[in-house]
């Protein structure tokens, strides 16, 4: 208890501040040397995604080229008129180690295109906001074609909300969006980590380009439905960060529909019980059914 005090009259006399920048959002997985050609972007495991999902087939591709190159995976299933859904994962995982998850999470609901974030999985280069921000026009047009006369869903999990609200900007082809444990600016996060007691005695600092990081003022404009999924045991995310994604998306007078999973952790809630009836009456409404 002394050393407790103690501690906080330290730090209520240094009044510390503390600097969020990139590398405390980016942290890439080790991973081997980033694939060079298209045959090399096989190696992704497809035999593993085939022993929940059979039926799938997945192609490859790289958008760019050199060091600007950012991999790509479109993973299909037999089917007409299957939504698009373009998957931005969460701040550690890419095609390769995390793609799998990814795909069967999504694939109940329509084909799935997972991207390698620059300096992750088969993307090379450094991973940063500006180099991310380069690459959403390319996706977005690959996206669009991609998806030609289908609906088009921008998924993103936790620092893929972010990302996948810059695609949405410039994808006025995008239909609906959903944001899975997610939060609406990146200082909301910094707060959220920062221990209460804390709070009187460190200053929290962003870093400009992570200021953007702000998902209900990218969506402002966007005119589709926005599902919003709250894990309430989250650890990583607090689920109140969820609830106010949602309440500030609403405040921009967008069409939000809020779910929260009780049970649920940061990485977990399309494990939930309750998930497929939500996500099954959230991508029906998008494709216009009852």
């Amino acid at each position: 208890m002394k050393q407790t005090a103690l501690l906080i009259l330290a730090l209520a006399l240094c009044a510390c501040s503390v600097r969020i920048d990139e590398a405390n959002v980016f942290r890439p997985q080790a991973h081997a040397p980033p694939a060079e050609t298209i045959e090399e972007l096989a190696r992704w495991p497809l035999a593993e995604l085939r022993a929940s999902a059979a039926d799938a087939e997945a192609t490859h591709g790289f958008l760019g080229a050199g060091e600007d190159r950012v991999a790509y995976t479109l993973v299909r299933r037999p089917g007409t008129a299957r939504p698009l859904i373009v998957y931005c994962g969460g701040n550690s995982g890419d095609r390769f180690h995390s793609g799998v998850y990814y795909a069967l999470k999504a694939l109940l609901y329509g084909d799935v295109l997972l991207f390698d974030y620059p300096g992750y999985g088969d993307s090379p280069g450094a991973p940063t906001a500006s180099r991310i921000a380069a690459i959403t026009p390319a996706l977005a047009a690959l996206a669009t074609e991609q998806a030609e006369d289908r609906p088009l869903v921008l998924w993103g999990q936790s620092l893929g909300g972010f990302i996948c609200s810059i695609i949405a900007e410039q994808t006025p082809e995008a239909d609906a969006v959903v944001l899975e444990a997610s939060a609406r600016r990146a200082i909301d996060v910094a707060r959220a980590w920062r221990p209460w007691y804390l709070a009187p005695f460190v200053r929290l600092s962003i870093a400009e380009n992570l200021r953007a990081y702000d998902t209900a003022t990218r969506l402002a404009a966007f005119d589709g439905p926005i599902l919003v999924l709250g894990a309430r045991r989250d650890d990583t995310l607090p689920v109140g960060l969820a609830r106010d994604l949602a309440a500030a998306l609403r405040a921009e007078g967008r069409r939000v529909t809020y779910a929260e999973f009780p049970r649920a952790s940061h990485l977990d809630i399309s494990r939930q019980p309750e998930f497929p009836a939500v996500a099954q009456s959230f991508f029906a409404s998008v494709a216009g059914q009852p």
